[in-house]
């Protein structure tokens, strides 16, 4: 069928060949949403992936935070746990095997699943941290690893996967810091408060 100009004749070019003229046009629009649809694509998967790694952060230093207060208040001697509630203090152990505990309760708050969560106790201090001075009952530092399967879109077709796993890690540990006694001023209970005899 040919091509009709405005008068009703065909377009014809120099050597009898339809015009041509558009073609370029259209074909870099292409390029330009093809570009476009890649770059959002990808936008859109470095965001997700940002967003679930604060997250993740923020649960693994809340699980790393309850267990170490655990291990503060043993230090003290104060019993910290409900039967059931107890965890392991050496090793590593997945938050699936003691779902109860209080790093696990945390990092499940924070809406991480147990099975995504592991506690271990480092025997030395990670590098920058200070010493520990004079002895404090073991074990000393916490390490709370979550680990988080995110879904991605683009990545996932140019990668071949569907899920990138974004990992988050904090450490705690307990230091020895000398300080005075506080006075216990009004403390009713107290046998070494202030009285009104003075």
């Amino acid at each position: 069928m040919r091509k009709m100009n405005s008068r009703g004749g065909p377009i014809w070019r120099s050597g009898g060949r339809f015009s041509d003229r558009g073609q370029v046009t259209v074909f870099i629009i292409l390029v330009i949403a093809i570009f476009l649809l890649g770059f959002f694509g990808f936008a859109v998967d470095m965001t997700n992936l940002w967003f679930h790694r604060q997250t993740a952060q923020l649960a693994a230093d809340s699980a790393c935070l309850a267990a170490g207060m655990d291990l503060y208040y043993e230090s003290q001697g104060q019993p910290t746990r409900a039967p059931g509630k107890d965890f392991p203090r050496a090793g590593t152990f997945n938050c699936s095997g003691y779902p109860n505990s209080s790093p696990c309760q945390y990092a499940l708050l924070n809406g991480y699943a147990p099975s995504t969560t592991d506690i271990s106790f480092p025997t030395t201090a990670p590098p920058g941290v200070p010493g520990t001075g004079p002895p404090i009952p073991t074990p000393t530092y916490v390490r709370a690893d979550v680990l988080d399967p995110v879904r991605v879109f683009l990545v996932g077709l140019l990668g071949g996967t569907t899920t990138m796993n974004v990992r988050a890690m904090a450490v705690c540990g307990l230091e020895y810091v000398a300080t005075p006694i506080p006075l216990i001023v009004l403390n009713p209970h107290c046998a070494k408060s202030f009285t009104v005899q003075g």
